[in-house]
């Protein structure tokens, strides 16, 4: 029989050796420390004859607690006693407390860290979708643009030819401006439906990043030892080709005299460019003849000019207006 407790060892030692009894003094002088013995003696008031308090032997003490003419002395050695055997029980039962008040937080957490993944993957799942939906809208934004372009352009022309031949028969003109308004109303609620989508993504990536912060916390309240071990995150896919931007000077010096909602346009057209190459629909790409420049459609009244780098770079060069493209393609043909 083995035990870690060296005072239970000998109080067994001791049984052993009687044929199972244990004397009421040998198991004060074994369970109590010498120190607390000689505090109790002095606490009741006892002195052994021949030593001083501080260097009697606990063979002289046990007597003097035990003494029967003494009840008050011997009650309350009795109890220092039990209270000494019961001590490593009481700790055993703390303990078996602290685990089960420690194991019952550490579920709710467990419980509360997987209820805000779910959501966040959740949400997560509903920005990707809220995010094609605002690329699609934005094309049709485009596109819708590029109509009311043309449908301006035939107008003009129409304008143009019916003050010419004014005898001729009826005008087309309110037809083409009933369209123009037509394709501008589409257009401007196409618009205002991109403006409430990006209003929502927002929302959305400000609440997932609040769900991220609180995973973090609830994981740093996790024993190391129980924590769930998470997957590698994968990188994003990138596009197969991507133009690395490169805005001069003089593009920021073109856009002083621009207001906010033209700067937006040229600075996301430029992007949209260098993730989706010359074909993207609505940007209208084309080569400047006889420069090496090129132009694209920032949207209905600007052009964006800009030049091939050898490293496969964009050098952005200037925002202009449609009608003033001759004078920005010379200053830029003179740089």
């Amino acid at each position: 029989m083995s035990t870690p407790d060296p005072v239970l060892a000998r109080l067994v030692r001791e049984a052993l050796e009687h044929a199972g009894r244990v004397d009421l003094g040998t198991l004060l002088a074994r369970a109590i420390p010498i120190a607390e013995l000689r505090a109790m003696a002095q606490e009741h008031g006892l002195s052994p004859k021949g030593f001083r308090i501080e260097r009697t032997p606990a063979a002289k003490l046990v007597p003097l607690l035990l003494d029967a003419k003494r009840p008050e002395v011997l009650e309350a050695t009795c109890r220092a006693l039990l209270a000494r055997l019961d001590a490593p029980r009481q700790t055993a039962t703390d303990a078996s407390l602290e685990r089960s008040d420690a194991d019952a937080l550490l579920a709710l957490r467990t419980r509360e860290n997987a209820e805000l993944r779910t959501e966040m993957e959740r949400l997560r799942l509903l920005a990707a979708e809220w995010r094609d939906r605002e690329s699609a809208l934005n094309r049709r934004a485009l596109e819708a643009e590029s109509r009311a372009a043309r449908t301006r352009a035939e107008l003009d022309a129409a304008l143009a030819r019916s003050s010419r031949r004014t005898e001729r028969g009826p005008s087309k003109a309110p037809d083409l401006e009933r369209r123009l308004r037509e394709i501008e109303k589409e257009r401007d609620d196409l618009l205002a439906t991109e403006a409430e989508l990006r209003r929502l993504v927002a929302l959305r990536q400000a609440r997932i990043r609040e769900l991220d912060e609180r995973v973090q916390e609830l994981v740093a309240l996790v024993p190391s030892g129980k924590r769930r071990k998470t997957e590698a995150a994968v990188e994003p896919a990138l596009a197969d080709e991507f133009r690395l931007p490169y805005f001069q000077p003089s593009f920021y010096k073109s856009l002083a005299d621009k207001d906010r909602r033209a700067i937006e346009q040229a600075v996301q057209a430029a992007l949209l460019f260098c993730t989706e190459g010359h074909a993207y629909p609505g940007l209208e790409v084309k080569p400047i003849e006889g420069q090496d420049l090129w132009s694209l459609r920032a949207s209905i009244k600007l052009r964006v000019y800009f030049r091939h780098r050898e490293d496969g770079g964009v050098d952005f060069l200037e925002v202009a207006d449609r009608e003033d493209q001759h004078t920005a393609l010379r200053r830029l043909k003179e740089k």
